[in-house]
């Protein structure tokens, strides 16, 4: 359990410090090109990444966002509202899960929900989370 904590931590450390230089060399070495991929394993790695790689799971679908303005949050596979986890889990039957949409593509100029966006995505029913979550 405790080593399982530690790659926790070091899993959150790849996510919030990167421009550290010890997150630099090994988002480089084992090719992280988004902020937060899906999964991190590798076939071929080290002790310390295979242990980060069995707690990505847990820590990708726990990870919330600050929104700001959008532009980095990934809408369907980021955790951005924790009582849902990722809106990939929710999607229309003919959604691919691995689609990527930018939250910014989600809602208007305005600042309210781009519902002729979201219904390509989900059944909308503006009981859901989603659609009560309050953007500022």
């Amino acid at each position: 359990m405790h080593n399982f904590n530690f790659a926790f931590i070091l899993g959150y450390s790849l996510v919030r410090n990167t421009s550290s230089l010890w997150v630099t060399l090994l988002r480089e070495k084992y090719g992280l090109n988004e902020l937060l991929p899906l999964a991190v394993r590798k076939g071929s790695c080290t002790s310390l990444w295979r242990a980060i790689a069995n707690s990505w799971d847990l820590l990708h679908d726990n990870l919330s966002w600050s929104l700001r303005n959008g532009g980095s949050v990934n809408f369907l596979q980021d955790v951005w509202i924790p009582s849902l986890g990722p809106l990939r889990n929710h999607l229309l039957d003919h959604v691919s899960p691995g689609f990527n949409i930018p939250f910014a593509e989600v809602i208007t100029n305005e600042g309210n929900w781009n519902l002729g966006k979201l219904s390509l995505f989900f059944h909308l029913d503006c009981n859901n989370a989603y659609c009560r979550h309050q953007m500022s």
